[in-house]
C-alpha cells in the first residue's frame, strides 16, 4: 500500500461494544473511568453532548448537539511501538474517516493533519484528538483511550482558531455515520501498525509516512507555542518518534515534542 493510501477499511463496520449518554460531562473522563474493570478489548464511550469535554493541555473541548463527542477505550494488549504511535494512527484514521464521508463532493486536498492533533478542512479546525493512557495497578495491563471530537454540523468559536464543520464543508455526515467510519479506519489502522512495527522504533515508517501525505506540506510557514516561548519557521516532517521537524527562521532544525501549531496567515 503507498504512504498516501487508504486502509482498506472492513465493511461493515467491526462490531464494537458501545456506552452512548445524551450528555455527559467528558467521553474521555467515562471511558479512564471504566478502564480498570474487565471487559471488551474496544469499547466506544459516546455523547450527543458534552458539558466538561477536554482538549490537550487541559484546554476545554466544546461539544455541543451538532458536533460528535466519542472515545474509543482500548484493553486489549498492544505492542509499545503501537502505543506510542497512536497519535499519528488516530489521526489518520480520522482522516480516512472524513475523506470517505466527503467522496467525490470534497478535494481530499482540503483535507489535512496538522500536528500534533487536529483535522483541517479549508485550514480551518473540523476535528481534534486527545490520547490518554491508564497505567497498569495491581497488575491489570495498561489501557488507552483515544478520544475525538468533530464538528458536524456547527463549529464552537475559539479565540485565534479558525474552525469549521462538516456540513459547512459540504461534507453530509450524521453522528452514526462518523462513528462507523472511525471504527473501520481506527481499527484498519491499527492492524497496520501492528504488522509494520518493529521493537525499537517508534512509529513504523509506514505510519509516519501515511501521517506525512495527509498532513500540510512541509514547508509550511507555522508558528508553534510551547509553552514558554514561541518557535516560527517551517514545517520539515516528523522524527522517528512523531516529534514536529521545524526549520527555524535561522536555518536550524529543531523537534518539537509540545506545543500549539499555529498557522501564519
Amino acid at each position: 500500500m503507498s504512504p498516501g493510501a487508504k486502509a482498506r477499511l472492513p465493511r461493515p463496520a467491526p462490531r464494537i461494544a458501545r456506552v452512548h449518554a445524551e450528555v455527559t460531562g467528558s467521553t474521555n473522563a467515562d471511558a479512564l473511568a471504566s478502564a480498570v474493570g474487565d471487559g471488551p478489548g474496544y469499547v466506544w464511550w459516546t455523547a450527543a453532548r458534552q458539558t466538561a469535554g477536554r482538549g490537550r493541555a487541559g484546554r476545554r473541548w466544546t461539544s455541543e448537539d451538532g458536533s460528535f463527542a466519542g472515545s474509543l477505550l482500548i484493553r486489549r494488549p498492544l505492542s509499545r511501538e503501537v502505543v506510542e504511535a497512536l497519535p499519528l494512527i488516530a489521526g489518520v484514521a480520522t482522516f480516512d474517516a472524513i475523506a470517505d464521508l466527503a467522496g467525490a463532493g470534497v478535494a481530499t486536498s482540503a483535507i489535512r493533519l496538522k500536528w500534533p492533533n487536529d483535522v483541517l478542512v479549508g485550514g480551518a479546525k473540523v476535528a481534534g484528538l486527545l490520547i490518554e493512557r491508564v497505567a497498569p495497578v495491581e497488575g491489570r495491563r495498561e489501557a488507552v483511550v483515544i478520544g475525538i471530537g468533530i464538528n458536524l454540523t456547527r463549529a464552537p468559536d475559539i479565540a485565534g482558531r479558525a474552525t469549521t464543520s462538516l456540513a459547512a464543508a459540504g461534507i453530509e455526515a450524521d453522528f452514526e455515520a462518523v462513528l462507523d467510519g472511525l471504527s473501520r479506519a481506527l481499527l484498519g489502522w491499527i492492524g497496520i501498525a501492528e504488522a509494520s512495527s518493529r521493537p525499537g522504533d517508534g512509529a513504523s515508517a509506514l505510519v509516519r509516512a501515511a501521517w506525512l501525505a495527509r498532513a500540510l506540506e512541509n514547508g509550511t510557514d507555522v508558528v508553534v507555542n510551547t509553552g514558554d516561548r514561541q518557535l516560527a519557521g517551517r514545517i520539515a516532517g516528523l522524527s522517528d518518534r512523531g516529534a514536529l521537524r521545524l526549520a527555524l527562521n535561522d536555518g536550524v532544525i529543531c523537534e518539537v515534542t509540545f506545543g500549539d501549531v499555529l498557522l501564519k496567515n
